[in-house]
C-alpha cells in the first residue's frame, strides 16, 4: 500500500503515524469505534475522498 493508510490516518485523526502498522493501528481503532470493519472504513473514506489518479 505505500503509505496509503499513513494518507488516511492522517485525514481522519489528528496524528502523523510514521509507519504503515501505526497507521493501521489508528485506523482499526476508529473503525471499532464506529462499529465497522476496517475495509468498510476505507472504502468510505475512498469514496469520500477518491485518489487522484
Amino acid at each position: 500500500m505505500d503509505g496509503h493508510l499513513i494518507g488516511i490516518a492522517q485525514e481522519l485523526v489528528h496524528a502523523r503515524p510514521e509507519t504503515e502498522d501505526e497507521a493501521r493501528a489508528a485506523l482499526e481503532w476508529i473503525a471499532a469505534r464506529r462499529g465497522i470493519a476496517l475495509h468498510e472504513l476505507m472504502a468510505e473514506q475512498n469514496r469520500l475522498h477518491p485518489l487522484a489518479s
